[in-house]
C-alpha cells in the first residue's frame, strides 16, 4: 500500500474505522498481524526509513508465512499451521534465544526485501517439509526439495526475484553437487504438473512418519528418487499412452488413477473406477489419487460422491492445482487431485472377505440404493458393499440406458445374480419375479389385435409397448405391404397403431405382431393398376450394387436393375457415383411380381431409344 492510499482509506473512514478493520482482520486471522504492520510501515520506511527493523521484520514473516500456508498447507494433509515471526535480538542474553523453534538469521536493512524473504524461508524449509523424513535422506536431496520449494516462491515475487534466487540460493546449492542439481530440474518438472506437493511431498510426510515411530534411521534416498521417477512417467504421459500407475516397495504403497471423460465412462459410469481402486487396494496401495483434468472434473466429483460413502477409505483432501498443460490438452491449465487412504478398521479384511461374512449367495432378494447411473452400468450399494446392475438386468423391458429404468439415490428390491469372490464382485438384477410383466397381466394370445406404442428400433424389429406395459416387437417387413423401402423409421417412433399378434413364446417372453396383417393384401390390386410399360415420374430413395430404389406416386417402391442403367449410357454407366438419393427419374413398369411384392422398372429413355438394327 502507498501512502496516498493509505491517505485515502483514512480519509475514507476515518482513524477508529481503519483500527476497527484492521482488529476484525487480525482476529479473522491472527497471522495477519504481521502483514498489516508491514503495511504501516512501508509508507514510513520508504520516504523517512522510520520503523526500518519493524517493517523489515513484518514484510519478511508476513510474506514467508504466507506462502508456506498457500503452497504447502493447501496441498499437504499433515501441514502445521506455521507462522514465520521475525524478532530482533539485541544481546547475547536476548530471552528469545532460549524459546523453542528459534532461527539465528542474518537480514539485510533494504528497501528490496527479496533476499531476505528467501533466506527467511529456506531456513524454515527444513521445520516444514517432510521434517521427519530428514534423518533418512542424504543432504543433497534435501538440498533439492527445499530448493524447488524456494522456486515456487521466487516465482510468486516477481521476475526481479529470480536473478537473486539464481545467485545466492540455487547456483551456491547446486554447484557443489551433480546429484542435487539433477534431483532439482525432476522434482521441478512434476512441480510442473502439479505432482510435486500433492503427491510427493505428501507421500515423503506419510513415509517419514511411518519411519520416525518405528525408529528408523535407514538411508530411503534411494527408495525416494524411485518414486520420484514413477512420478515422472506420469508427468510426461501423452494421452492414450499406458504406463505404470502403481508404486509399491517397501516405504511406499501409491496407486494413481487418471480419471477421464471418455466414451467409456459416459457408457459405463464410475463402475470401472471403482474396481480399479477395489484393484489398487488388494495390491497393497494405502493411498490412492485421482487425477482429473477440466473435462472430467464434473465426473470425477460423481466418483468422490460414492467413494465418500465407502468405509474402506478416508477422503483425505480434494484439491485444485494449477498446471503447466500439454500440448495436446488444450487451455487446460488445472486438474483437480483427490487423495483416498485407507480404513485402518478394514485394511486386514479383503473384499472376498466381506462378501463372505455379509452372507450373501445368488438368489438373495436384497434392498439397495442406486449410487450412480450410467448407459450400461448402474452402481448400488447393499449393506455397505458396492454392486454393479447392466443394462440388460435392469429392467423387465428392453430400454436404451439404465437411467431409463432406475434413479441415482433411489432404493429399490434387487436379486443377486452372480458373486466373485475372487475379484470382489457382485452383479445384481432387477428382474424379480413378483414384477415380472408376464406375471403381472395376461399376454396376448396369438389372433389379438391390441394397440401399441413404437418405442425404437432394435435392428430389424420395432420395440413396441402395448398399454399394459408389455413389449411387442414388429419386425419391419411388418409394418407394411409395399416394402421395407416405403417405411420412414423417424415417422414411426412415436407413432401408435393397431397390431396383429401372431407369434407368442411363453417361455423366451417374447410377442410379435404385424401391422400389415391387419390389412388386405394390396399386391393383385397393385398388378391391375401398374400395367406393363406405364410411365411415371419417380424420386430415387437408394443406391447400392442391386440397382436403384425410385418411389413413384402411390408410395410404391420398385428397382431399376443393374444392367438398365448402364444400358442407358452418359452418367448411367457409373450410376452408383453419379446417381444420388432425391434425385428424378422418369422410368418405366416392366413387371410387377406379385408373389415376390416386387416392381421392377427400367428408363424411360431405354425404352425409347431406337433400336441399333433401326436406321
Amino acid at each position: 500500500m502507498t501512502p496516498a492510499e493509505m491517505i485515502q482509506l483514512v480519509a475514507q473512514f476515518g482513524i477508529p474505522g481503519v483500527l476497527v478493520v484492521v482488529l476484525t482482520l487480525i482476529i479473522h486471522d491472527p497471522n495477519r498481524a504481521e502483514k498489516i504492520k508491514a503495511l504501516i510501515f512501508s509508507p514510513t520506511h520508504r520516504l523517512f526509513r522510520w520503523g526500518s527493523k519493524q517493517y523489515l521484520a513484518a514484510k519478511v514473516g508476513s510474506t514467508a508465512t504466507e506462502f508456506l500456508r498457500r503452497y504447502l498447507g493447501k496441498f499437504l494433509s499433515n501441514y502445521a499451521n506455521l507462522n514465520v515471526a521475525i524478532r530482533w535480538v539485541k544481546s547475547a542474553s536476548d530471552p528469545i534465544l532460549t524459546q523453542d523453534g528459534t532461527l539465528i538469521l542474518c537480514l539485510e536493512d533494504t528497501n528490496d526485501q527479496t533476499r531476505n524473504i528467501l533466506a527467511a524461508t529456506r531456513v524454515a524449509l527444513p521445520h516444514v517439509v517432510c521434517p521427519l523424513l530428514r534423518s533418512n535422506l542424504k543432504d543433497f536431496a534435501q538440498s533439492a526439495i527445499d530448493l524447488a520449494v524456494l522456486q515456487k516462491l521466487t516465482d510468486g515475487l516477481g521476475r526481479h526475484a529470480r536473478p537473486v534466487f539464481q545467485k545466492y540460493f540455487l547456483s551456491p546449492e547446486l554447484g557443489q553437487s551433480k546429484d542435487a542439481a539433477e534431483l532439482f530440474v525432476k522434482l521441478v518438472e512434476i512441480d510442473a504438473r502439479g505432482l510435486f506437493v500433492a503427491i510427493f511431498l505428501e507421500e515423503l510426510d506419510v513415509l517419514g512418519e511411518r519411519l520416525f515411530d518405528a525408529g528408523d534411521v535407514a538411508d530411503r534416498t534411494i527408495e525416494v528418487v524411485a518414486f520420484l521417477e514413477f512420478l515422472l512417467t506420469l508427468a510426461r504421459r501423452k494421452i492414450g499412452e499406458d504406463i505404470e500407475t502403481r508404486f509399491v516397495s517397501n516405504g511406499f504403497r501409491v496407486g494413481v488413477i487418471l480419471v477421464a471423460k471418455t466414451r467409456k465412462a459416459e457408457t459405463q459410469g464410475v463402475s470401472p473406477y471403482l474396481n480399479a481402486i477395489s484393484f489398487d487396494v488388494e495390491r497393497g496401495c494405502e493411498s490412492i489419487y485421482l487425477i482429473g483434468f477440466a473435462p472430467a472434473v464434473a465426473f470425477l466429483k460423481r466418483l468422490m460422491d460414492i467413494v465418500d460413502g465407502d468405509t474402506r477409505f478416508f477422503v483425505v483432501k480434494r484439491k485444485q492445482v494449477k498446471i503447466r498443460p500439454h500440448a495436446e490438452e488444450g487451455a487446460s491449465d488445472s486438474m483437480i487431485i483427490a487423495l483416498l487412504r485407507m480404513n485402518a478398521v478394514f485394511s486386514e479384511a479383503t473384499i472376498a472377505d466381506r462378501i463372505a461374512e455379509s452372507g450373501l449367495t445368488v438368489g438373495d432378494l436384497v434392498d439397495g440404493t442406486v449410487l450412480d447411473v450410467s448407459k450400461n452400468v448402474c452402481v448400488v450399494d447393499v449393506n455397505g458393499m458396492t454392486c454393479s446392475v447392466y443394462k440388460t438386468e435392469a429392467s423387465w423391458n428392453t430400454i436404451n440406458s439404465c437411467e431409463d429404468a432406475l434413479s441415482s439415490r433411489k432404493a429399490y428390491k434387487f436379486i443377486v445374480k452372480a458373486i466373485d469372490k475372487s475379484n470382489g464382485r457382485i452383479e445384481l438384477t432387477r428382474r424379480v419375479p413378483t414384477e415380472d410383466p408376464w406375471h403381472l397381466v395376461s399376454p396376448p394370445s396369438i389372433g389379438d389385435y391390441i394397440e401399441v406404442t413404437f418405442m425404437d428400433r432394435r435392428g430389424t424389429d420395432f420395440l413396441t409397448l402395448s398399454s399394459e406395459g408389455l413389449e411387442v416387437l414388429v419386425p419391419r417387413e411388418e409394418l407394411t405391404w409395399l416394402g421395407i423401402d416405403t417405411i420412414d423409421d423417424e415417422k414411426v417412433i412415436g407413432s401408435k397403431h393397431i397390431v396383429f399378434i401372431y407369434s407368442n413364446d411363453d417361455v423366451a417372453h417374447e410377442i410379435k405382431g404385424s401391422i400389415r396383417l391387419t390389412e388386405h393384401d394390396p399386391w393383385p390390386s397393385i398388378h391391375k393398376r401398374l400395367t406393363k410399360g406405364a410411365e411415371s415420374r419417380g424420386t430415387v430413395t437408394g443406391v447400392s450394387s442391386a440397382g436403384v430404389s425410385v418411389r413413384i406416386e402411390g408410395g410404391f417402391v420398385g428397382i431399376v436393375p443393374p444392367e438398365s442403367m448402364t444400358k442407358a449410357g452418359f452418367e448411367y454407366v457409373d450410376y452408383q457415383k453419379n446417381v444420388v438419393v432425391g434425385q428424378g427419374l422418369d422410368v418405366v413398369v416392366t413387371k410387377v411380381f406379385i408373389a415376390r411384392r416386387r416392381i421392377r422398372f427400367d428408363l424411360k429413355r431405354n425404352v425409347e431409344a431406337p433400336s441399333p438394327d433401326k436406321k
